[in-house]
């Protein structure tokens, strides 16, 4: 039997759109579909058409998949695999999918309906950050939809880039003080000294926040400090145990390698930080010491500040110290585009005072042209 499909052209009844109509070569299936039009030569264009889509492999059915079949089935195999926060945020956007697109099926999720999608979200008073977060995992779910075969086409969808705006801002030195100083009242007494030295260890180390909670001295634990004579500290991260899921040996900061050193050798067992407490219990803590020592970290929201705030400063001061291509490794950034976006493009008031700095210094060998005018057209600064 051939395996070339022939599309013909049939009448259903006087009136009615001609029909094209085909013989499934390996099912034997009789397969229709209407023309679109009662003209013969109209249809038996859109027939020849047709035909040569099929004998190509370029058409595809449209998907009869009904969306809760797909939401299932996007729950039980996709979303097994991914940490607890990303299951959370697909639920989050599936909900929001069903309240104002309303899908029937999962074709009904279109190229069209998650533009209108995305300007609802903003309607309701979402930020464009918040959009981009909701936009980017719909347009996950539907490439998967598409990896599967159970839609021909996944729909083009853009989120929202949300500007380069951090959730919060990178900490001062003035303000990590003042939150030492206010974590006796937040904890108990005899929890002083470990919440101090934790919170020291975030604004050294840069690590987020999980990840200080795990570190460990143990160099079988996911999150471990590797310390050898003759050899720089080191955090080793075994595979899925940070936010790349890859595994990686990353460099302590100096600061940090000092004070993982004043701990004495006797006593690295176990947990270096040695809270007792959840990553989210632990996080609500570090914003209430935040909010006790009044450090505000979003004028608009007045957020406090929060343990991913001292990962902000750590990236920011040590963005002045090394090259983007560094400070990427040491922020384990995926994407070095992330680490250009939020550390490198500095504030134009320190790069400001970095110029005036370097102008005072009045380094030799590179005078020329860099002279005060006779006619200066800006105002002198003293």
């Amino acid at each position: 039997m051939s395996d070339t499909i022939r599309v013909s052209v049939a009448s259903y009844g006087d009136g009615r759109n001609l029909m094209m109509v085909y013989f499934d070569p390996v099912t034997g299936k009789k397969v229709a579909r209407s023309s679109g039009t009662t003209n013969r030569r109209e249809a038996e264009r859109a027939a020849a058409v047709w035909q040569d889509e099929l004998n190509s492999g370029r058409y595809q059915a449209p998907s009869k998949m009904k969306w809760e079949d797909f939401r299932k089935r996007h729950e039980a195999e996709f979303q097994q695999g991914i940490a607890p926060k990303t299951r959370e945020k697909f639920s989050t956007t599936f909900n929001l999918i069903e309240r104002l697109m309303r899908p029937t099926r999962l074709r009904d999720v279109t190229t069209d309906a998650a533009s209108k999608w995305i300007a609802l979200l903003r309607d309701e008073g979402r930020s464009e950050a918040t959009v981009g977060v909701y936009a980017r995992h719909l347009r996950g779910a539907m490439n998967w939809a598409k990896a599967m075969d159970f839609i021909p086409n996944a729909p083009r969808i853009r989120p929202p880039k949300g500007g380069n705006k951090m959730k919060g801002r990178p900490i001062v030195l003035e303000e990590h003080e003042r939150m030492l100083a206010a974590v006796r009242k937040a904890v108990p007494a005899e929890k002083v000294a470990i919440w101090q030295r934790f919170l020291d260890g975030l604004w050294w180390s840069g690590l987020r926040l999980s990840e200080a909670v795990r570190l460990s001295w143990d160099s079988s634990e996911p999150v471990a400090v590797i310390m050898q004579p003759g050899y720089y500290p080191v955090i080793r991260f075994q595979l899925g145990s940070q936010k790349a899921k890859r595994a990686e040996l990353v460099p302590c900061a100096p600061e940090f390698s000092e004070l993982l050193e004043a701990t004495p050798e006797d006593k690295r067992a176990g947990f270096i930080f040695p809270l007792g407490l959840s990553s989210r219990r632990v996080g609500a803590l570090v914003s209430a010491i935040g909010r006790t020592a009044r450090v505000v970290v979003d004028e608009e929201t007045k957020k406090p500040a929060t343990a991913h705030d001292y990962r902000r400063a750590f990236g920011t001061r040590w963005s002045k110290r090394v090259m983007p291509a560094v400070l990427r490794r040491l922020m384990r950034h995926k994407d070095i585009g992330t680490t250009l976006k939020y550390y490198v493009d500095q504030d134009v008031e320190d790069i400001a005072a970095d110029l005036w700095k370097a102008y005072k210094k009045g380094d030799s060998g590179n005078t020329a042209g860099n002279t005060t005018p006779q006619n200066p057209t800006i105002p002198a600064v003293s």
